[in-house]
């Protein structure tokens, strides 16, 4: 288990060449577990050291939770997750480990909405691997937004803890598979029967999602997935279809993302394309491998089979409005002053808009937001010094040593510890 010349042991990811692969995030919290480290100690000590990335780095030496509060990212289509990848790679001396994500992925569908921000899982799942004694894990298959349901159990995914009702982040400090992170719930349950319903058989649209997910999860890992072939199946189904506007308004989706499909300037996110496809009675796997029909074309369906929706119009944009407001913000009217994306949710469009209408005032208005941000900052860790300065002091004049479990408790928070230099306040209070 152990490679001579790698710091952690050689783990072996679960579901390899299967559709329900081992997520990374899983990988990561089994890999700690079998060192009895942490998760954030793993992530902290090693991986942050292998890495040197700026954004492990931080995160590492000065506390905060931003690392983990963007885990999903590991799992996903970036430069994260293959940063990790290789991370782990290199302390274990593993092989391909970008397998237990949607690196692959990258040049098929946009990441946007793919992935959850928080855990779900199979409760009968995970009961019939402690039962049995395997290995807990998380596949990757249940970080997927699109997937509601487990086809082995006939039941939905959960995602609240049945003990404390929260629902789990992706990845914590102290992260442990099968179990919630809040209150350390077992997460498994034999022959769950929620609101009194019984397990069922999924609907077609559930089976339909979860099958072409796991296809694509097992091509993925063997070979990249391009975007050519979905944009011959889109171009093809288009034409066969009355042309644009009558896909349009077949399927809901304004004219302008047609058109910019049909071009090949922008791919289909992927519950649309789940949709499409589901429509038109194609397999995913099929189209991204380049399956052709008789008379070596698309085989795609005479009818949609949408119901009709009405097509979404775009609020106009109102430039001088716009403009005004932040000039308000930069002209210090505002306080605090709000992020460009605070500001986008107010005027209620995109920030994507505001940039591409007003550049050099967006990136004014982020550099103000940004310089107000470090000065809280700054301000809260100037306090914190001071209060943990003062009651370190308090403690070593009547006797008792301040260690930094009796400090955190007369403070009421453990957060404030976090920070390096709170932490370089207090050794230096203890060595004065």
């Amino acid at each position: 288990m152990f490679n001579i010349g790698t710091r952690l042991f050689s783990l072996k990811p679960i579901g390899i060449g299967t559709g329900i692969i081992e997520s990374q995030t899983s990988y990561i919290s089994r890999l700690s577990e079998i060192h009895s480290v942490t998760v954030g100690s793993l992530i902290g000590k090693e991986l942050a050291s292998v890495l040197a990335k700026k954004y492990i780095l931080k995160s590492s030496m000065e506390g905060g939770s931003r690392f983990f509060d963007t885990a999903s990212e590991l799992n996903g289509f970036g430069k994260v997750a293959e940063d990790c990848a290789k991370g782990l790679e290199i302390l274990t001396g593993g092989t391909d480990l970008k397998g237990l994500t949607l690196v692959s992925w990258n040049h098929m569908i946009p990441p946007r909405g793919v992935l959850r921000e928080k855990k779900a899982w199979c409760p009968e799942c995970l009961e019939n691997w402690k039962e049995n004694n395997q290995d807990i894990y998380e596949p990757l298959l249940w970080s997927f937004k699109a997937v509601t349901f487990c086809l082995e159990h006939g039941t939905s995914l959960q995602n609240r803890c049945p003990n404390c009702f929260k629902e789990i982040p992706i990845l914590t400090r102290k992260t442990r598979n099968g179990f919630c992170s809040y209150c350390g719930c077992w997460l498994g349950h034999s022959k769950i029967s929620i609101d009194g319903v019984a397990n069922t058989q999924p609907t077609s649209w559930e089976y339909f999602v979860v099958t072409n997910v796991m296809e694509l999860l097992v091509i993925g890992q063997v070979s990249l997935l391009h975007c050519e072939e979905i944009h011959a199946f889109i171009k093809s189904l288009v034409d066969s279809n009355g042309g644009k506007g009558a896909f349009s308004r077949a399927v809901g989706i304004p004219k302008t993302t047609v058109r910019a499909w049909y071009d090949g300037n922008n791919k289909p996110r992927f519950d649309t394309l789940l949709i499409i496809c589901f429509g038109v009675k194609q397999q995913l796997k099929d189209i991204v491998t380049g399956f052709r029909g008789t008379g070596n074309c698309l085989a795609v369906g005479s009818e949609l089979m949408f119901t009709p929706k009405p097509v979404k119009r775009r609020r106009p944009f109102d430039q001088d409005r716009t403009e005004s407001v932040l000039k308000e913000i930069i002209d210090g009217k505002v306080n605090p002053p709000p992020s460009v994306r605070e500001v986008a949710k107010s005027l209620q469009c995109d920030k994507r808009l505001l940039y591409k209408h007003c550049s050099k005032l967006c990136k004014a208005v982020s550099e103000k937001h940004i310089s107000y941000v470090q000065e809280c900052r700054s301000k809260r860790i100037n306090e914190a010094c001071l209060k943990v300065k003062d009651v370190t002091e308090d403690l070593l004049n009547q006797g008792v040593y301040p260690s930094r479990r009796r400090v955190e408790k007369i403070l009421g928070s453990k957060l404030i510890m976090r920070e390096k230099p709170v932490q370089t306040t207090w050794h230096d209070s203890l060595q004065q």
